[in-house]
């Protein structure tokens, strides 16, 4: 899909609120937690020194602002092993970041492409900085968030292509496209409900 026909869809959705009860622990059980004397969800549900508030929240969908041509030039310059497609370089223009559904308070989702600041390669999103090009080569790059690592949207800089890669077992089995508009597509498709 087209930049401009992924925003006619999230204009379809508006922000959405929501109630739901939260279990706040006391800090008295907070510093059990510290302590290692209550180390277990239950615990917290269970403790009869938590309480239970009603929190409201907003979710929507939310974009970073589109960069100047300098800025992802000076991101270029700094990463001259990872050269960018011209398409997603026209994206970061019009959009640094894709949130849907994400808490406005945080302005971050489950899952969503991360602004360009925070790209890396693969290996060093999935495991760390000290990791060796053995497990994952240089090529992939990570152009995405993921609450839990789990899982990234990665670029093959080498073919251009995207896949979703699972940080248990990366590999190229999952593609999403050799497109920046498949990019947008896939966020679409695996947006989620609030």
């Amino acid at each position: 899909m087209t930049f401009d026909e992924f925003r006619a869809k999230v204009a379809t959705e508006p922000d959405r609120t929501s109630e739901r009860d939260v279990h706040v622990p006391s800090a008295e059980l907070l510093a059990d937690v510290r302590n290692g004397r209550a180390t277990r969800l239950t615990d917290f549900v269970a403790d009869p020194r938590s309480r239970v508030e009603r929190r409201t929240s907003t979710t929507g969908h939310r974009f970073g602002p589109g960069l100047p041509i300098a800025a992802i030039a000076d991101w270029l310059d700094r990463w001259p092993h990872q050269p960018l497609p011209a398409d997603l370089g026209e994206l970061l223009g019009r959009m640094n970041g894709i949130h849907l559904w994400a808490d406005l308070e945080t302005g971050r989702s489950y899952e969503g492409l991360a602004p360009l600041e925070e790209w890396d390669l693969a290996r060093v999103k999935m495991w760390g900085p000290e990791t060796g090009q053995a497990l994952l080569p240089d090529r992939y790059l990570a152009l995405s968030y993921h609450a839990d690592s789990a899982a990234f949207v990665v670029l093959n800089v080498e073919t251009g292509t995207y896949y979703l890669m699972d940080s248990a077992g990366p590999d190229e089995s999952c593609p999403v496209g050799a497109r920046a508009g498949d990019i947008l597509d896939w966020f679409w498709d695996h947006r989620g409900l609030p």
